[in-house]
């Protein structure tokens, strides 16, 4: 049941996090929904530790296909989640 947000999951993020020095460092990233009760509610997360970013991918991913364990490539590859977003 719920609304329409309640059961998706939105993902907007920039390839930019400060466009000036076109830095790749501290990048904006806005999940909205609650992806059917996987994800909790409303919260400001930052990275205490400039964790990978595609840990946030696979965290919204899982949502969905619960049975991904892993997503990118090289720099970008993780098997982490973003407990802190998790229900």
């Amino acid at each position: 049941d719920g609304n329409m947000l309640d059961n998706s999951v939105v993902l907007v993020g920039s390839d930019v996090a400060e466009g000036y020095a076109h830095s790749s460092f501290d990048h904006p990233v806005l999940v909205c929904g609650r992806g059917g009760g996987a994800l909790g509610p409303s919260t400001h997360y930052r990275s205490p530790s400039g964790e990978n970013l595609s840990n946030v991918l696979l965290t919204c991913m899982k949502t969905v296909a619960p049975e991904i364990t892993e997503v990118g490539q090289d720099g970008g590859y993780t098997q982490d989640t973003v407990s802190a977003i998790e229900a």
